[in-house]
């Protein structure tokens, strides 16, 4: 993996102290993805429509895209929730950008205080067939670390740079599911700078929780070779 994170800025490096992980065990099914093999043209069952017109429970969503995106433009690789690489720089983003008005999570000037708890409650939106943290890889030593006494995650902080990601268009699948166009732009120019379609799932980690942050999963992400 290439070790540019160059949009989220230079981290502080910190001292990797361990990591247990917890076992869920939860069967997930999920109906098979329609797309064109030549061209990668998704295909929804429902029309495409405005972000306008999204739902308010969708529109959390561009948070978890947002960071998946920026983990794809820095590593230069594809969507890939197996590879402990991609899932650890991925859900490092996303808990840097996005989990620091998190109740439990403690916030100082150089780092964030993360409960497992909530790492596994921010990868649940990242990653559809999530079932367990994978191992923090070696090539994240230096922006995560794990303290076993505190069962915490301890993250550098940094800046994200000139970018934002914004929902575009979406599209319904059915069986709660939805298509989502998202793209990461430049606010220098307003430039795309990244672009992928996002297949969401209504989540089962939300049953039984208050006031859900995210109500859906990241199911699998398109690169847009081609307009759908």
């Amino acid at each position: 993996m290439k070790q540019q994170m160059v949009l989220f800025g230079c981290m502080a490096s910190l001292c990797l102290a361990g990591c247990t992980a917890i076992e869920i065990k939860k069967e997930q099914l999920f109906p098979p993805v329609v797309v064109e093999e030549d061209s990668r043209k998704v295909t929804p069952k429902g029309s495409w429509q405005e972000a306008t017109y999204l739902p308010e429970d969708l529109q959390t969503m561009v948070e978890p895209a947002d960071a998946i995106l920026m983990a794809m433009v820095e590593s230069g690789e594809a969507y890939a929730p197996k590879d402990p690489d991609f899932f650890w720089h991925a859900l490092y983003l996303f808990l840097g950008m996005y989990s620091e008005n998190h109740l439990l999570v403690e916030v100082s000037d150089a780092s964030l205080r993360v409960p497992r708890k909530v790492a596994q409650e921010y990868a649940t939106a990242l990653f559809y067939e999530y079932d367990d943290l994978l191992p923090l890889p070696e090539s994240m030593a230096d922006f995560v670390t794990y303290s076993e006494a505190e069962d915490a995650y301890y993250l550098g902080r940094g800046d994200r740079g000139l970018s934002e990601s914004v929902i575009t268009r979406w599209a319904e699948e059915g069986d709660e599911a939805y298509y989502l166009e998202v793209e990461m732009r430049s606010t220098m120019d307003d430039q795309v700078i990244q672009s992928a379609i996002f297949l969401v799932q209504k989540s089962e980690y939300t049953d039984g929780m208050t006031n859900p942050t995210y109500h859906y999963q990241i199911a699998n992400v398109f690169e847009q070779d081609e307009e759908p």
